[in-house]
C-alpha cells in the first residue's frame, strides 16, 4: 500500500501538467478548479500527509523501541520481580520513563493512523 502511493507520488511528479481538457456540460467550476489545475485532488493530499505522518511515527516507533532498556531478564519480567528496582518517589521523570511514554503515545498513533489509513485509501 505504501509503496504503491510512493511510485504513484514519483510519477505525478515526473508528469507534465496537461492541459485542461474543455467540458461542454455545465458544472460547476470550483469542484471541477483542483484537478483541472494539476491533476491532484484533496483528498490525494490528505494521503500523502497521512502516509508521511505515518512513516514518521514508524520511524520514531523504531528509534524509541531499539534505545530502551530491558530491566527484566528471562522469566523475572514474566513474574513481575524485574520492576523492584523502580524508584519510588515522584521526583523527575527517568529517560526510561519518558521512553517508555513515548513509546506508548507513538503506539496508540500509529493503530489509529493505521486505521486512518486504511479508511481514506478505499
Amino acid at each position: 500500500m505504501y509503496f504503491d502511493l510512493c511510485l504513484r507520488a514519483w510519477s505525478l511528479l515526473g508528469q507534465t501538467p496537461a492541459a485542461p481538457a474543455v467540458n461542454t456540460t455545465v458544472t460547476n467550476s470550483a469542484a471541477t478548479a483542483p484537478a483541472a489545475a494539476g491533476g491532484i485532488t484533496w483528498l490525494a493530499v490528505v494521503r500523502y500527509i497521512l502516509m508521511v505522518l505515518y512513516l514518521l511515527v514508524c520511524i520514531g516507533l523504531i528509534v524509541i523501541v531499539l534505545n530502551k532498556n530491558t530491566k527484566s531478564d528471562g522469566l523475572t519480567g514474566l513474574t513481575g520481580a524485574g520492576g523492584a528496582n523502580q524508584s519510588s518517589y515522584h521526583g523527575k521523570k527517568s529517560y526510561e520513563e519518558n521512553l517508555s511514554m513515548a513509546s506508548n503515545y507513538l503506539a496508540v498513533s500509529f493503530i489509529v493512523l493505521s486505521m486512518v489509513i486504511s479508511l481514506v485509501m478505499h
